[in-house]
């Protein structure tokens, strides 16, 4: 069997082309389930950060500033992620599920060419 070069050749080119392209932020194909939509995802991220908020005044309060500071970067990223400015963070629900789409899109499209392939 043959190597199959992947679409993007880096990392970096790959995570930059997922979060400048909204079609991985709707809910075309690949479907990721019913808990994973559109919708469902838009949700998220204010429980996350109130989450990551929490955290954050438990972290100042116990002195681990630097901690904190961490923490109230990690929120304001994830607060200004709005379509055309994705925030591109793995801890970002929108961008989680943007490049888990993409992934799962790619791996659909290896595994059909492989299976084109004649073995042997």
């Amino acid at each position: 069997m043959s190597f199959i070069r992947p679409k993007f050749s880096t990392f970096v080119q790959a995570h930059e082309e997922v979060i400048h392209n909204e079609y991985w932020y709707g809910d075309g194909p690949p479907v990721l389930g019913k808990s994973f939509s559109k919708t469902k995802t838009i949700e998220r991220p204010y429980q996350v950060i109130d989450i990551i908020r929490r955290a954050e005044k438990r972290e100042t309060k116990a002195g681990n500033d630097i901690l904190a500071s961490a923490l109230q970067t990690l929120t304001d990223k994830l607060a200004s992620c709005t379509p055309g400015f994705r925030c591109g963070s793995c801890a970002c629900p929108q961008c989680a599920r943007a490049f888990q789409r993409a992934k799962v899109a790619s791996q659909e499209e290896c595994i059909k060419r492989a299976g084109q392939e004649p073995c042997g």
